[in-house]
């Protein structure tokens, strides 16, 4: 007999996007400025990296009231570049939530950098990869 279940991929309550510029407007819209970077190349270290957290939380993954969040950018030697604590306020937990967060910090090394979001207890996380620029590129 043949087994009627249904196999439902889980889905992820947070979603993270790593941008030059973001901004939730007055509607509920999102605008983005070259939203998914995942790879920077530059000449030479260090280098000031400054960017832009676009955070979506799924309906239901929240109940309403208020969320800590902590983002935190880990390079792949371990050493934490930047860290900051706030709070999401939930007003409809049956809503999409969106919100952005300004990041920033001197990168010293070529390589992955982990780019971290937390949200009560889900995260989510990203990685951007500084490599060196070649000559003539």
């Amino acid at each position: 007999m043949a087994d009627d279940t249904i196999d439902v991929t889980h889905v992820t309550p947070l979603h993270l996007w790593v941008c030059e510029y973001a901004a939730v407007n007055g509607d509920g819209t999102c605008s983005l400025l070259r939203g998914g970077i995942e790879r920077i190349s530059t000449a030479s270290l260090p280098v000031n990296f400054i960017a832009w957290l676009y955070v979506e939380v799924e309906p239901g993954t929240l109940d309403e009231g208020t969320h800590a969040v902590k983002a935190v950018l880990t390079t792949a030697s371990g050493v934490r570049v930047f860290d900051v604590n706030g709070n999401l306020k939930i007003t409809a937990a049956t809503q999409r939530s969106r919100f952005t967060m300004p990041i920033g910090a001197n990168i010293q090394s070529w390589g992955e950098v982990e780019v971290r979001v937390t949200v009560a207890d889900c995260s989510a996380r990203r990685t951007v990869t500084f490599d060196r620029l070649e000559a003539g590129s």
